[in-house]
C-alpha cells in the first residue's frame, strides 16, 4: 500500500519560488549592471553634467563629472542626482548657513551685560592645553626675548631715536615698529643693541620681510630695499 503524498502549502511554495526569482535578478543586476540613463546636459540645482566617467566600485550606478555654477568640478553618482540630494558642491549649502548667521547675530543686540557672558563663558577655552599651538608649556628662547622687558624697553629707545618716523617712507602712525637689521634669529647676540634696530611701519616692514624673508636676511638686504642704516 503506497504512503499519501504529502500536502504542502501552496502559498509557501509560491513564496520560495519568488524569492528564488528575487535572489536570481539581483545577481544577474549586480553581475551587468544598473540600466543606465543618459545626464549629459541636464541641470540638477547648480550642478550641470559633463560627462559619464564609469561605474562605481558595486557596479549599482554611473558616476557623473558635473560642473558648479560656482566653477567647481566634481564626481558624483547619478543616484545622487535624480533623488536631489545633491545640488551643489557644497556652496548652497554654505550660503545658507551663513546667510542663517547674519540673520541671528542681527536680532542679537549687543550690550555689556550680553558681553560680559559671552566673555565668561569663552574665557580660558582656548589657552593652556586647550590651544592648537600647545607645545608642552615650554616656550622658545625665541618668544621670550620678543616679549620681555629688555626688548620693550630696546624698541622705545629705537623709536625715540628715530623721532618716531619710519626710516623709509616717514610716516608718522600709531603702526611703527622695530626693525632688526641683523636677522633676529640668526644673530641672537644683537637682539637688544639698539644700533641693530631702525624704526619702520608696519606696511614696509610686511613688504621687507615678504622679499627677503623672516630669518636669514641682514642688515645689506635692508640697504638694497631702500632703508638708511643709523
Amino acid at each position: 500500500m503506497r504512503d499519501k503524498p504529502v500536502q504542502t502549502d501552496k502559498s509557501e511554495t509560491k513564496r520560495k519560488i519568488a524569492d528564488s526569482a528575487e535572489v536570481s535578478c539581483k545577481r544577474l543586476l549586480k553581475k551587468i549592471g544598473r540600466p543606465k540613463v543618459d545626464l549629459i546636459d541636464k541641470r540638477f540645482g547648480r550642478l550641470l553634467v559633463l560627462k559619464d566617467i564609469g561605474r562605481d566600485s558595486s557596479n549599482q550606478g554611473v558616476i557623473w563629472k558635473c560642473v558648479c555654477d560656482c566653477g567647481k568640478i566634481f564626481k558624483i553618482k547619478s543616484s545622487n542626482l535624480i533623488r536631489g540630494s545633491t545640488k551643489s558642491c557644497g556652496c548652497l549649502a554654505k550660503e545658507r548657513i551663513d546667510k542663517h548667521n547674519k540673520e541671528y547675530w542681527k536680532s542679537v543686540v549687543w550690550t555689556k551685560e550680553l558681553s560680559k557672558k559671552w566673555s565668561e563663558a569663552h574665557r580660558g577655552t582656548n589657552k593652556g592645553e586647550k590651544n592648537y599651538n600647545w607645545k608642552g608649556g615650554v616656550s622658545t628662547i625665541n618668544m621670550i626675548d620678543r616679549t620681555s622687558s629688555l626688548w620693550k624697553e630696546c624698541k622705545a629707545n629705537i623709536l625715540k631715536r628715530d623721532y618716531y618716523k619710519c626710516v623709509i617712507c616717514g610716516v608718522n602712525n600709531k603702526k611703527l615698529q622695530a626693525h632688526h637689521l641683523k636677522s633676529f634669529s640668526k644673530f641672537p647676540e644683537l637682539r637688544f643693541v639698539i644700533g641693530n634696530g631702525v624704526t619702520i611701519c608696519q606696511n614696509c616692514h610686511e613688504e621687507f620681510h615678504s622679499k627677503y624673508g623672516r630669518k636669514r636676511f641682514t642688515d645689506m638686504d635692508f640697504i638694497s630695499f631702500g632703508g638708511a642704516v643709523i
